[in-house]
C-alpha cells in the first residue's frame, strides 16, 4: 500500500493556495473600495466645513432672477439624484424650519421636486417677461 501521490498533494496544495490568494484579493479589493468611499466622504465633509454658511453669503447682492436660477439648478440636481436612486434606498425629507428629518417615499419626493421645479421655472419666465 502506497501513500498519496506527491504530485497530487502539490497540485491540491497549489489549488488551495490559489483559492486563498483569490479570496484575499477580493477582500483587499472590497476594503480598498470601502476606504475610497470613506475618503470621499471625509473630503466632502472637509470641503463643506471650509465653505461659508448659506446665511453668511452675500445673498443681498444677488438679483431675484439669479436667486431663482440657483434654486432651479439645485432642484434639477435633486431631481437627477432622485431619478438615479435604486428602489430600495431610503429618502428622508426635512421638516420645514427645523433640523428634523422624516422617512419619505422616493416617488413622493420626486413629484414634489418636479412641482417645485415647475413653479420656479414659471416664476423665472414671468420675471423675464417683465
Amino acid at each position: 500500500m502506497r501513500g498519496p501521490d506527491p504530485m497530487e498533494q502539490i497540485k491540491s496544495g497549489w489549488a488551495l493556495a490559489m483559492c486563498l490568494v483569490e479570496q484575499q484579493a477580493k477582500a483587499t479589493k472590497a476594503s480598498r473600495r470601502r476606504r475610497r468611499v470613506r475618503n470621499l466622504h471625509l473630503n466632502l465633509n472637509k470641503k463643506l466645513a471650509k465653505q461659508p454658511k448659506e446665511n453668511t453669503t452675500p445673498a443681498k447682492n444677488m438679483s431675484s432672477k439669479e436667486k431663482i436660477q440657483s434654486k432651479i439648478n439645485e432642484f434639477r440636481v435633486l431631481e437627477n439624484e432622485l431619478s438615479t436612486m435604486k428602489r430600495g434606498h431610503r429618502v428622508y425629507q426635512q421638516q420645514q424650519n427645523s433640523n428634523v428629518f422624516f422617512l419619505a417615499e422616493t416617488a413622493k419626493c420626486k413629484m414634489d421636486c418636479e412641482v417645485t421645479l415647475g413653479k420656479l421655472t414659471a416664476d423665472l419666465k414671468s420675471k423675464d417677461n417683465r
